[in-house]
């Protein structure tokens, strides 16, 4: 019988420590370097880095399913805490080492992990959501995807594999339960954080305790920026971006006109952040 729990035992014993070594709190952010990391947190740089022959060394920390931490995600004014951490992790690139974490990765559980409600993890979701928006992050939808809002993102969400969840729209507990995948994306200061769970697809009796697991990835502009293109084009992806960037602008004109004749509302307020100046 799949366990949703039983995997995570794996992917956290991948930096177990012993008691210790036990850190009941781990700060990191993106742009941190890896020797930062390791000297704020007290951690033997040797034991939590995984330097990867493609060049890329991976900083990370992981607690036991049972005993559980929490991680401070710094970012100025837009800073905050996850607790019930099971694992964090930095990405570092090797040729570019000044330039810190290009993005950071946190599993978690909410409600002390577990058998939890499936109504209860949905609103603590949302609660985790309204905290980050009082801290200033805000939605954001990959460049050329239709600005939809409410309950009408939600079920364009529901047909397309890579749109981001609304924000303003908290569904029903059968939305909830769903069989597609549901991603929150926000962004504050040039940092873009995407928030989605996994759950054990054995337990989805409504009335019947669930079991969920949560990734967050944070990441640099830059390193968004790179995410649009392969190979080497990442590398040169900044003079790249401006003619990407206006078919991708053509393409949500395009969207949004159908959206419109089908009668759907396009929330005309909503702008991308910026990759580029003037972007």
């Amino acid at each position: 019988m799949f366990s949703l729990l039983a995997a995570l035992e794996r992917v956290t014993s991948l930096s177990r420590h012993s008691a210790s070594e036990r850190r009941d709190e781990i700060t990191v952010a993106v742009g941190m370097g890896g020797e930062e990391f390791c000297e704020r947190n007290g951690l033997d740089q040797k034991r939590n880095v995984n330097r990867q022959p493609a060049g890329l060394n991976f900083y990370r920390y992981g607690w036991p399913t049972d005993d559980r931490g929490t991680v401070t995600v710094e970012h100025g004014p837009h800073g905050f805490d996850v607790p019930d951490a099971l694992s964090v992790m930095g990405t570092e690139d090797a040729d570019r080492v000044e330039t810190g974490f290009l993005d950071v990765s946190v599993g978690f559980s909410l409600l002390g992990g577990g058998s939890v409600s499936h109504a209860g993890v949905r609103d603590a979701t949302y609660e985790f959501l309204a905290d980050l928006q009082d801290r200033g992050w805000s939605q954001w939808h990959s460049h050329g995807s239709p600005r939809l809002r409410g309950r009408e993102a939600f079920e364009y969400m529901t047909n397309d594999l890579v749109y981001s969840a609304p924000l303003d729209y908290e569904p029903t507990l059968e939305e909830w339960l769903g069989e597609y995948t549901i991603r929150w994306s926000l962004h504050a200061n040039g940092v873009f954080l995407t928030l989605q769970f996994r759950r054990n697809s054995q337990k989805m009796e409504p009335d019947e305790p669930g079991e969920y697991y949560f990734r967050m990835n944070l990441e640099s502009r830059d390193q968004r920026g790179r995410s649009y293109f392969e190979g080497e084009d990442r590398d040169r992806w900044e003079a790249l971006w401006p003619a990407l960037s206006a078919e991708r602008r053509t393409r949500r004109a395009e969207s949004e006109a159908a959206l419109r004749e089908a009668g759907a509302t396009i929330d005309e307020s909503y702008t991308d952040p910026e990759l580029l100046p003037n972007d």
